[in-house]
């Protein structure tokens, strides 16, 4: 090879920031569309092991554990432990273990989620990381059914110095165990402050997912008012955002419905029984169904109770053992 080809080859194989940046907003709002457009690119940069490089392709992570595409999420963490990446990656080993971290949590893998957690927490003095991991933690045990641990978590975080994006987590978080333990006005506050801030940064579609979380709580707190307003326009947001929650959003306007004729009754019938065993497959609806049926002492309507299960296939274990000594 010609040294006049190798250095147009090392040209062409630049991550601008442009195309960072753009990739990156796409992620936030189509992450299909993102995970598409990485795919397209990829092969230009097979060659490039940089900081740039590697923050174009952590952005395909993050897009693959929110569609679940566990062949991408893994075909890319492979590229990521080439070698010729070990001097870059080591730099941003936290930033890395704690995106394991998170698909360990989306297949309900909560053990090795709370094990990498816990891993990154050791690669930081950083505050507004802290806190994130912390959050982190605080859910996978609040899905395993210990909140109380998630509790102490979160009441070691300095709240008030945190950046916007962890802070909306936080108060998501700090939401879900609210309702858990029936503080529901906390619950709504922290909702609605954290889709206040992710619309701040333009994270539309995780504002739209958020808005389920409020929807469900305005109907445990019977405020039809506060569903209506929140309820408008959403079918087009969750088509435009490509959010799977149509049978999640016919529940909850059914529940509404019931409770607008006060006749919470009429929900028994085999339609919403079916309707409900639908969603507890559902990420997004699971647990909130669960504690809107018992709000309205229709828990009968819920299957028993059992602990989320993995989903096959399963992502193996250790997988950020080249950057955790603990995992080797």
């Amino acid at each position: 090879m010609s040294l006049l080809l190798s250095l147009l080859l090392a040209a062409s194989a630049t991550v601008s920031s442009e195309l960072i940046e753009n990739l990156s907003q796409l992620e936030k709002n189509n992450p299909k569309q993102a995970l598409a457009e990485y795919k397209r690119q990829k092969h230009k940069y097979q060659h490039t092991f940089n900081e740039d490089t590697l923050q174009f392709h952590r952005i395909a992570i993050k897009a693959a554990i929110n569609v679940y595409d566990w062949q991408s999420f893994m075909n890319t963490l492979t590229t990521l432990k080439k070698k010729q990446f070990a001097a870059v990656t080591e730099q941003k080993a936290l930033h890395i273990i704690n995106d394991i971290g998170v698909a360990y949590r989306q297949n309900n893998q909560h053990q090795d989620a709370i094990q990498h957690f816990t891993c990154a927490l050791t690669k930081t003095t950083s505050i507004n990381y802290t806190a994130a991991l912390k959050s982190n933690i605080a859910t996978a045990y609040r899905v395993q059914g210990q909140p109380s641990v998630g509790f102490q978590l979160l009441d070691s975080i300095e709240f008030d110095i945190l950046d916007a994006n962890i802070s909306a987590g936080i108060h998501i978080v700090r939401g879900n165990i609210a309702l858990h333990i029936e503080q529901v006005d906390k619950a709504l506050n922290h909702f609605l402050e954290a889709k206040k801030l992710f619309q701040l940064q333009n994270k539309h579609r995780d504002s739209v997912r958020l808005t389920f979380s409020i929807l469900t709580t305005a109907l445990i707190k019977q405020d039809l008012a506060l569903y209506k307003e929140y309820r408008a326009n959403i079918e087009n947001k969750i088509r435009e955002h490509e959010i799977e929650n149509h049978d999640y959003l016919l529940f909850l306007d059914e529940v509404k419905h019931a409770i607008a004729i006060e006749n919470v009754s009429s929900l028994r019938t085999q339609h919403i029984s079916e309707l409900v065993k639908l969603l507890m497959d559902h990420d997004d609806a699971n647990e909130n169904v669960r504690l809107l049926l018992k709000s309205l002492n229709l828990k009968v309507l819920a299957p028993p109770g059992q602990k989320r299960q993995p989903k096959e296939p399963l992502l193996e274990p250790n997988l950020a053992s080249p950057w955790c000594e603990s995992m080797r």
